[in-house]
C-alpha cells in the first residue's frame, strides 16, 4: 500500500485549517499530492429558496451577491490551503508528488469526489463537518460507504500519528482499514492492537493473524491489548487515549448501517466523538 494521493474535502469553515495541516504533513512525509475538493454550502441554493420572492428588479443583484459570496469562500479556502502547503514545503497549485492543489467548487461537489476518491489512498474530512447534516455528512457517508474509500477524520488536537491504535475485531472492514493505514503504521514508533472481549460481534477471535500480518509488512513494534466494556466505542477510545495514540484505525459499519443507527453503533460513536484520537476508517 502507498500514500501518494490525498483527497481533502474543504467545508469552508475554520476547521479547514486543521484538516489542511494534517493533509500537508502526510504529503510532506510520504511525497504525496494533495487535491482539495471544496464542498462549502452552495449559496445558489439559498437564492433558489428565497430568490423567487424578490422583485424582478432585485434578482440580478441577488445573483451577483451569490457569485461574490462563493468567490469569497473559495478565496478563503485557497488562502488557508496555500499557507498550509507552504509551511510544509509543498508546491502550490502543482501536480504530482509534493504538490497541493485546490479545485474550484463544482456545482455538485459529490461528482468531484466520485472521480477522485476511488483512486486516492486517503480521503480527509474534518470531524465536525463530517457529522453536520448542513455541511459534509452526506459526502462523508458517500465516500466511506458508497465509494468505499479509506477516510481520515481529523478531530480536535494536534495531528501526531507517531503512536497508533488499531481497533481489531477480525472483520474484513477492520482488515481494509489496516491495509489502508499501512504506510502510517510502518512509520509509527508504536502500534497498539486493541480488542474488546465483550464485543458480541467478535466470534472466535484470534489476534495472531493481524500481528503476523503487521510483522510481515514491516510493523515490528506492534503489541496487543485487550479491554472490557459494553460500550465498545468508549472502551476503544479510552484505550487509545491511555496509550497516547494520536490515531485510531478501525473498520466502519461492520453490521448493516440501519442496525448500527438503531443500536447506537460503534462507528457512529467513534465519528461523533469531538476529541481525538483522529480516525482512519474503512468499510
Amino acid at each position: 500500500m502507498t500514500c501518494k494521493t490525498i483527497v481533502t474535502v474543504a467545508s469552508g469553515t475554520a476547521e479547514d485549517a486543521a484538516v489542511f495541516a494534517a493533509s500537508t504533513k502526510l504529503a510532506a512525509k510520504f511525497g504525496a499530492a494533495v487535491i482539495v475538493v471544496p464542498a462549502f454550502p452552495d449559496a445558489a441554493a439559498d437564492y433558489i429558496g428565497y430568490g423567487t420572492a424578490l422583485a424582478p428588479g432585485k434578482k440580478a443583484g441577488a445573483i451577483e451577491h451569490v457569485r461574490e459570496a462563493e468567490k469569497e469562500v473559495q478565496g478563503q479556502v485557497e488562502a488557508v490551503g496555500r499557507s498550509a502547503a507552504e509551511r510544509e514545503g509543498l508546491t502550490w497549485k502543482g501536480e504530482g508528488a509534493g504538490s497541493f492543489d485546490v479545485r474550484l467548487r463544482a456545482l455538485i461537489p459529490a461528482n468531484d469526489l466520485k472521480a477522485l476518491s476511488p483512486l486516492a489512498d486517503i480521503t480527509v474530512f474534518g470531524g465536525a463537518a463530517a457529522t453536520d447534516v448542513f455541511l459534509l455528512s452526506e459526502l462523508f457517508a458517500a465516500a466511506l460507504l458508497g465509494m468505499q474509500a479509506p477516510v481520515l477524520i481529523i478531530k480536535r488536537g494536534p495531528f501526531d500519528v507517531t503512536r497508533i491504535a488499531i481497533a481489531w475485531d477480525g472483520s474484513f472492514q477492520a482488515a481494509r482499514a489496516v491495509r489502508a493505514a499501512l504506510p502510517l503504521l510502518q512509520a509509527a514508533s508504536s502500534v497498539i492492537v486493541v480488542t474488546n472481549s465483550d464485543d458480541l460481534a467478535v466470534e472466535r477471535f484470534d489476534p495472531k493473524p493481524i500481528m503476523r500480518f503487521l510483522k510481515d509488512n514491516g510493523v515490528s513494534n506492534a503489541v496487543s491489548k485487550s479491554v472490557r466494556g459494553d460500550n465498545i466505542a468508549a472502551s476503544l477510545l479510552q484505550a487509545a487515549r491511555t496509550e497516547q495514540c494520536g490515531l485510531l484505525v478501525a473498520g466502519a459499519y461492520g453490521r448493516p448501517r440501519l442496525m448500527e443507527f438503531a443500536l447506537g453503533g460503534t462507528t457512529r460513536a467513534l465519528v461523533n466523538a469531538a476529541e481525538g484520537p483522529h480516525l482512519l476508517l474503512a468499510h
